[in-house]
């Protein structure tokens, strides 16, 4: 089962400067109206596990987020299962992030080239 951890925690990491891998899983349309700062667009679909790990390491935290959390727990159980080693689930995903007080650092635009 996926460890979750909350909206305000990921911020609290994200203005503190953590160093971990932050995944938005949602669609590229949904990444560029808005996204967490930081955030890595890399859509997870079933035809896809190997592209994560060509391009992510294994033994850096890392944090997924999707659009209300439930898919984003459903990868993260994956990425587990393929050898990562600390996955976390932001619960609720980028809904959830709204409702968080203080400072949101949200970003947005066009996909990194």
């Amino acid at each position: 089962m996926a460890v979750e951890i909350s909206p305000a925690e990921v911020r609290d990491m994200i203005l503190n400067g953590d160093d971990f891998i932050l995944i938005d899983i949602r669609n590229n349309k949904s990444y560029v109206k808005g996204h967490l700062r930081g955030a890595i667009c890399a859509p997870f679909g079933a035809t896809n596990p190997e592209m994560y790990e060509q391009r992510f390491p294994k033994d850096k935290p890392m944090v997924v987020y999707c659009y209300r959390g439930g898919a984003s727990a459903v990868v993260a159980d994956k990425l587990t299962e393929l050898g990562y080693q600390d996955v976390r689930s932001m619960k609720g995903g980028h809904w959830s992030w709204r409702f968080i007080k203080g400072e949101k650092p949200t970003v947005k635009g066009n996909l990194p080239a």
